[in-house]
């Protein structure tokens, strides 16, 4: 993997399902995108095989692989050009074709997954000092719905005074706030109304249907 695909996907975890949207091609489970750059004097292939990112840069005419931009010693206005549209490519190909990968249960990639196939929504993550939070929201009425976030289970609760792992933690909308907090799967509110939203440990046995069907209700409940 070269150094700009090191760059560009760092903690970023490629969605099959928007890759065929944007124009890859599938074959074997190997997804390939190809586009001209330079006014045509070069064609970037990018393939993409699970989440195993590779490139090449290829001479339109002669077909001959380039590789001056990955050199850091050869400078100049023509190498910088194939750069600069070579990184651009990236940038524009991991911000419609990936999410962040900060979330590593299993639970929380398959919320990831539902919240894109109902909803179309993706995460947005809105701080940058704090890149381990991020939201999901309505487009209509642009209120949040969904918060997630990874953080050591102290915070989360007094039950887990003695724990400094880290965890990931759904906190949605809910009426029924009093009535699911049991400590056990589900919480007070992290960061959120505690009147208005509870938080699910993603960590526990909490059923995944379960889950889904608590996202559906906090996206209706951000409806005004």
């Amino acid at each position: 993997m070269d150094k700009y695909i090191e760059q560009v996907f760092k903690n970023k975890k490629v969605n099959k399902s928007k890759l065929q949207k944007y124009g890859f091609v599938v074959n074997d489970d190997v997804y390939t995108y190809k586009k001209s750059i330079l006014n045509g004097i070069f064609v970037v292939e990018i393939c993409i095989f699970n989440n195993d990112i590779k490139s090449t840069i290829y001479e339109m005419d002669t077909n001959e692989k380039c590789t001056l931009h990955l050199v850091e010693d050869y400078v100049g206005s023509f190498v910088g050009d194939v750069r600069k549209e070579y990184l651009a490519l990236l940038m524009d190909v991991c911000k419609n074709c990936c999410e962040s990968d900060v979330f590593k249960s299993d639970k929380a990639k398959k919320i990831i997954e539902y919240i894109f196939n109902r909803y179309n929504n993706t995460l947005e993550f809105l701080w940058p000092k704090f890149p381990n939070n991020a939201i999901a929201r309505r487009k209509d009425t642009k209120k949040w719905y969904l918060l997630i976030v990874n953080i050591k289970l102290n915070k989360l609760s007094s039950v887990f005074a003695k724990h400094s792992t880290s965890k990931d933690i759904l906190v949605l909308r809910t009426v029924d706030a009093k009535k699911l907090i049991d400590n056990n799967k589900f919480f007070p509110a992290y960061h959120m109304n505690k009147t208005n939203w509870i938080s699910v440990l993603l960590d526990s046995d909490v059923d995944i249907k379960c889950v889904y069907e608590l996202i559906d209700d906090s996206f209706n409940l951000a409806v005004k």
